[in-house]
């Protein structure tokens, strides 16, 4: 089939594509999500590509080692004759009988694995199947998806694994997903466009390889409808698909032999999808029970020397198919510097990351400090840049902009940093937030660079376990500044400033000193967007993660109004968002059983949809009567119920409610009447406010306790 057309220019894109809205989401499932994943496939699927040769090293009309292959494929018909009529009746029958071919398949799958006649084996991989599995993700929260069969790395000579039940996510290797009739295929018809269930299906488990093992770059599947299955590779920009073959035919077979033996017994990791600048540790396995480290570069030629090795699980992970597929880990350089390592892909047409550290004039203790980092160049040879087209191998539409301008970047920061919500200490959480304000407030004030992405996955506590000395004011920080507005070459940074008025309900500041001058912090400002990040910017509504925006910018989004100006006051929001995110996480720990409380979590941060994001945030910042009512039992003395009270507070305010719009001659009527109030302004959140609501909740730690005061 031909390809499907090439897709638009997406530089600007109309919304933030569905990583973003699925990245912290909680308890996600299949379904929720695959509506906006078929959104995001469409125009990224591409077909009869020719991939088993250049990925899998098959050659279709030939091979060297065919006279074996078709020695072994004559006697597999003979052997499992029952099977393949029994594959073709369940194919040609209108019901659905999908999970009769499980058993079939597998008996087929075993006699590939087993046979001597292939040649030896230097891979250890086995096929299971998974429909009685409950894979363990190690807790990171992973979405609860499954293939119909998996390829998993397995212990050379281990014995054959009945099904999948056992098995850690990060031993898969590649999937197998099974569809009963012939019209169930990838492909649509050629008068559609329409994404089809099992491409869908197929992208989900693909991203799942990509999201259990973060230094793959790209993931294969094999997708089988009625006698007839096509391979897949999936990247973060989309997917191949190979030709249709049918494994019930002799020609078809002899590939689908070929296709499996590959895929477990003969590719290396990194014909899988490795990163090829990635290396697990000596003697490291992903089979193996302890999470495994992994020793990383910069590629290249050998010149760069730069090396790390990571420690442990990841700090965090994309666990989307599409976006910047970002993975952030706890890591030692090669010099012995421990550090953050971070590892993503961006749009060439931006600024990178690195770039845009370099643009910060001086060190700041609440912001991370930029060690080193750049794009990632393939291995040895000609030191390619690891980007779309190269990862590709040249295959596929060379006018399509995802294949054009997405290339591999590595930073690494300091210091080391935690999650907001492993906090030892109510204080240590506020004091923490307090640092990261301040270092929000030195990028926006004093650097001119907006972050307009603030998440979970780019706000810190201080780690004290994996650092050597906390300066004064780490307590905390901000990293990732990859989508940040900047300021341009050899100009002052044009920030607008907008006073903030105190009207009714304001949170005003209390008589303490602060770190900063009242006229400064109860001011507001609105970033412009610059050229010089080039013709790839995403208009300023356009970045985030679409779970912490503001919910102005969710609005114009979701109502396609407008693009509005982005200042810091939707940063603020952002910032709230994710605390009140954390104190759900972490209260989730005290309470796990408490389903309530989970169903209430579920409900506020698990959107697929923009729409149903902003419908939920409307609910969260009404209310959250379980968390409230939990916090309200926490030996806290009432910080974290104070902070969630008086941050919902703030969200109110800078967003009122709007009553639906009313005919002009009855809203001049009503408003004539003087007991009707008119519309409410919106109060913009401040840098003063924030930090006033922290403060004042860090005296309720801080202040002696009667049995204190007593002795």
């Amino acid at each position: 089939m031909a390809y499907q057309s090439p897709p638009p220019n997406l530089q600007s894109p109309s919304k933030p594509l569905t990583g973003s809205h699925l990245n912290f989401a909680s308890g996600l499932g299949g379904a929720s999500s695959r509506g906006a994943l078929k959104t995001d496939l469409d125009n990224r699927v591409y077909f009869g590509v020719d991939i088993l040769e250049e990925f899998l090293g098959i050659q279709v009309t030939s091979s060297f080692d065919k006279p074996s292959v078709d020695s072994f494929v004559h006697n597999l018909e003979n052997k499992c004759s029952k099977e393949f009529k029994l594959l073709m009746d369940i194919a040609n029958d209108d019901r659905d009988r999908e999970k009769e071919m499980y058993p079939l398949l597998s008996k087929i799958f075993d006699e590939i694995d087993l046979t001597n006649q292939l040649g030896e084996r230097s891979q250890h991989r086995q096929v299971a199947e998974t429909a009685e599995s409950k894979f363990n993700d190690e807790g990171q929260r992973l979405p609860h998806l499954k293939p119909d069969f998996v390829i998993i790395d397995v212990e050379p000579g281990a014995q054959k694994i009945p099904d999948a039940r056992r098995v850690l996510r990060r031993q898969v290797s590649a999937f197998i997903e099974v569809k009963p009739h012939e019209n169930d295929r990838p492909s649509p018809q050629p008068s559609s466009t329409q994404v089809k269930e099992l491409t869908a299906k197929a992208a989900d488990y693909g991203s799942l390889i990509l999201s259990s093992r973060p230094f793959h770059v790209f993931a294969i599947g094999v997708v089988i409808f009625g006698t007839k299955f096509s391979v897949g590779v999936f990247d973060h920009a989309g997917i191949l698909f190979s030709d249709e073959y049918d494994y019930c035919g002799t020609d078809g077979l002899n590939i689908f032999v070929r296709v499996i033996r590959r895929l477990t017994c003969c590719m290396n990791l990194d014909q899988l999808g490795h990163d090829p600048t990635v290396q697990l540790s000596m003697g490291q396995t992903y089979y193996q029970a302890k999470y495994p480290s992994f020793k990383v570069s910069m590629g290249g030629k050998g010149e760069d020397t730069r090396r790390w090795t990571t420690d442990g699980l990841p700090l965090w992970v994309s666990n989307s198919l599409f976006g910047r597929a970002t993975s952030v880990w706890h890591a030692e350089s090669g010099e012995g510097v421990r550090c953050v390592l971070k590892t993503a892909w961006r749009d060439v047409l931006r600024k990178s990351e690195s770039d845009i550290y370099a643009l910060i004039p001086k060190s700041n203790p609440g912001v991370a400090d930029f060690l080193t980092g750049g794009d990632v160049r393939y291995p040895g040879g000609m030191a390619r840049m690891m980007d779309i087209k190269n990862l590709r191998k040249g295959l596929g539409p060379r006018d399509d902009d995802h294949f054009k301008s997405s290339v591999l970047h590595r930073v690494s920061i300091r210091p080391v940093g935690k999650p907001l919500w492993e906090y030892k200490s109510v204080e240590e959480f506020i004091v923490g937030l307090l640092a990261i304000l301040k270092g929000h407030e030195f990028l926006s004030q004093d650097c001119g660079i907006l972050h307009r992405d603030i998440s979970p996955g780019n706000l810190f506590l201080y780690d004290e376990e994996k650092n050597d000395g906390k300066l004064p004011g780490q307590d905390g920080f901000v990293a990732d500044v990859e989508l940040a507005a900047v300021p341009p070459p050899a100009k002052e940074y044009r920030a607008k400033r907008l006073e903030t008025s105190t009207g009714p309900g304001t949170i005003t500041t209390n008589p303490r000193s602060h770190s900063v001058t009242d006229q400064k912090a109860a001011a507001h400002y609105v970033f412009e967007e610059f050229d010089s990040q080039g013709k790839g910017t995403a208009g300023p509504q356009m970045t985030g993660t679409a779970q912490f925006m503001a919910m102005e910018v969710l609005e114009t989004i979701v109502n396609k109004a407008p693009p509005v100006p982005r200042g810091t006051h939707h940063d603020l929001e952002s910032i709230i968002w994710v605390v009140i995110y954390s104190i759900y996480k972490r209260t989730l720990r005290d309470y796990k059983d408490d389903k309530g409380l989970h169903d209430e979590f579920n409900h506020f941060f698990g959107g697929t949809t923009l729409k149903k994001i902003l419908s939920m945030r409307r609910d969260a910042a009404a209310n959250q009567p379980r968390l409230r009512d939990c916090l309200n039992r926490l030996m806290d003395e009432g910080a974290l119920a104070y902070l969630v009270e008086q941050f919902t507070r703030l969200l109110v305010l800078q967003n009122p409610a709007k009553p639906d719009a009313l005919r002009e001659d009855l809203r001049k009527k009503f408003e004539s009447k003087r007991e009707v109030e008119k519309q409410r302004a919106a109060q913009l959140i401040t840098y003063l406010a924030v930090q006033t609501v922290l403060e004042d909740a860090l005296t309720f730690v801080q202040e002696p306790q009667p049995d204190d005061k007593a002795s």
